[in-house]
């Protein structure tokens, strides 16, 4: 059996040409600092890319970031890059890292070391401290820990946050892949299929990842409410959640299509 030190971890990333440089290099300054260093980065250039981007990339090569790049022709959007990555992921343990995030030091180690004493869990996330552009600090989200009660939050909302998960890799042979049919809120969907399919969750009860909310990102909620309402019904409708979860998910709506001012009021509150 392998000792711990010994088992590599595949990092899922992928970036497009609208990147913020300053984000991506704090993120993959993020990865440079981890406590465990026996990964590497599997990075899928979804389209062309400037050229600054790629400096970044070169600057954390050349420092010793074990990263292996696939560019696609076009920019076919986040479900395309994902399964294009899982095909030349190699190791049973998938960390997924979004380019504007930053991972707290500890974050693989304790990660991975959660899943190797927990044999039946198939991706496990943490809570996430939720930041601004600049970097400040605007609240915690905690998610739970055992599979029942994120079962119970997915009646709600979505019970792991995407980019601070780490999948054995079996959790993509019961759920399958992402689906590039749907071009946001993918994971809501995969999350749906991996209940489905009979996949265990489980959250670590600490901050490991800082999560970055932009106006911009806020902004295409608004636009994005449709396709929300869509993937939610089709959550509540699969796994049977009743009524309750309809009245939620319609809030969700009309929160989306609040002004930006009082989004952002509202967002530090709830989320």
């Amino acid at each position: 059996m392998k000792s711990m030190k010994e088992i590599q971890i595949d990092v899922l990333m992928a970036i497009h040409n609208k990147e913020n440089e300053k984000y991506f290099d704090q993120c993959m300054l993020s990865l440079l600092h981890q406590t465990y260093n026996n990964f590497r980065i599997i990075m899928i250039l979804d389209g062309p890319i400037r050229s600054e981007l790629v400096n970044i990339i070169e600057k954390y090569k050349q420092i010793g970031l074990n990263i292996n790049t696939y560019q696609t022709k076009l920019n076919y959007g986040l479900a395309y890059a994902m399964n294009i990555g899982l095909d030349l992921c190699k190791s049973n343990y998938i960390a997924r890292m979004d380019s504007d995030d930053i991972a707290m030091e500890s974050r693989f180690e304790e990660q991975l070391s959660y899943l190797l004493h927990h044999n039946d869990i198939d991706v496990v996330g943490s809570w996430i401290e939720d930041i601004d552009e600049g970097g400040r600090s605007l609240k915690v989200t905690k998610y739970p820990e055992s599979h029942e009660d994120c079962y119970r939050m997915f009646r709600k909302r979505n019970p792991l946050a995407h980019p601070s998960a780490m999948f054995r890799k079996r959790y993509f042979d019961k759920a399958g892949k992402y689906k590039e049919s749907i071009k946001i809120d993918q994971d809501s969907i995969l999350w749906m299929e991996g209940f489905r399919a009979g996949a265990k969750f489980a959250n670590i009860q600490k901050v490991l990842l800082k999560f970055r909310i932009t106006h911009a990102a806020l902004e295409r909620r608004k636009h994005s409410s449709n396709i929300y309402l869509r993937n939610r019904i089709r959550i509540i409708r699969n796994l049977r959640f009743g009524f309750f979860s309809y009245i939620y998910a319609l809030l969700m709506v009309i929160l989306y299509n609040l002004p930006l001012r009082y989004k952002v009021l509202i967002y530090k509150k709830f989320r």
